[in-house]
């Protein structure tokens, strides 16, 4: 096939998936209420420093509000359980720190998996770091 032709043809799929695309309209999911599944509630940015002034910022890209109540922060040596009324918005951020946590957070600065389970101990989501 010439090199035209495959233009021709490229062009002709990507307006017609256009055109799809504007028919059908975008894939929304909804979060159910108060639930979660992987992917539903993401770790978004993390703080490890030797001051022992650790935090992680999880967010919910769904269109409903998530209860992360008695939710586990997990790393490769130590967790702690989130405290009772914890809920992070939909479409929101929520910041767990020393404050909201059972037992405080002290993630390594050298580096570690850090994990957000749910309180059926599934992993909802985790990013690994390091030197």
């Amino acid at each position: 096939m010439n090199r035209k032709r495959v233009l021709k043809w490229s062009m002709v799929f990507a307006i017609v998936l256009g055109l799809m695309m504007a028919l059908i309209g975008p894939s929304v999911s909804v979060a159910r209420p108060m639930n979660a599944t992987v992917g539903s509630v993401l770790i978004n940015e993390f703080i490890a420093t030797p001051t022992s002034a650790e935090a992680v910022e999880l967010c919910n890209p769904t269109d409903a509000d998530i209860d992360v109540s008695g939710w586990v922060l997990d790393w490769d040596y130590g967790n702690t359980q989130l405290n009772a009324g914890l809920v992070v918005p939909a479409h929101g951020y929520l910041v767990i720190d020393d404050n909201n946590t059972v037992s405080g957070i002290s993630i390594s600065n050298g580096g570690t998996i850090l994990s957000i389970k749910d309180d059926a101990n599934n992993v909802i989501d985790s990013v690994g770091y390091g030197d």
